[in-house]
């Protein structure tokens, strides 16, 4: 997938990704891609915590943005989250926000076309 911007919540994630096609031409689903991240990270999290079981729901929610207006939204959207919560003031503050483009350890750029 083609990720364009992640923010990873107490106790959720948003991701904002672009599927990429597989050999036959056909776009991933849905479903493996998020299944295949919710394994691997399932696996990295109980091995960094030294425990077995479940990590995540099984449920999972998708939403599909068919033009740039409403990618830009749900862009300043995920960025946001974590100042709706009260955790920052603002979004460059919190730790867990990664957006395409970013370098790190600077400002995480947003606004209307910062993010391809």
């Amino acid at each position: 997938m083609d990720v364009h911007a992640v923010v990873v919540m107490a106790d959720h994630v948003h991701l904002i990704f672009v599927p990429l096609r597989n050999e036959a031409g056909e776009s991933y689903s849905f479903s493996e891609l998020i299944g295949a991240i919710k394994s691997f990270s399932a696996h990295a999290i109980n091995k960094e915590l030294r425990r077995k079981g479940n990590v995540w729901l099984d449920e999972s929610f998708d939403h599909v943005v068919r033009c740039e207006e409403k990618f830009e939204d749900k862009i300043e959207y995920l960025r946001q989250n974590p100042v709706r919560r009260g955790l920052v003031r603002e979004p460059e503050e919190y730790r867990w926000l990664w957006l395409k483009g970013a370098q790190p350890g600077t400002a995480v750029p947003h606004g209307p076309g910062s993010v391809r």
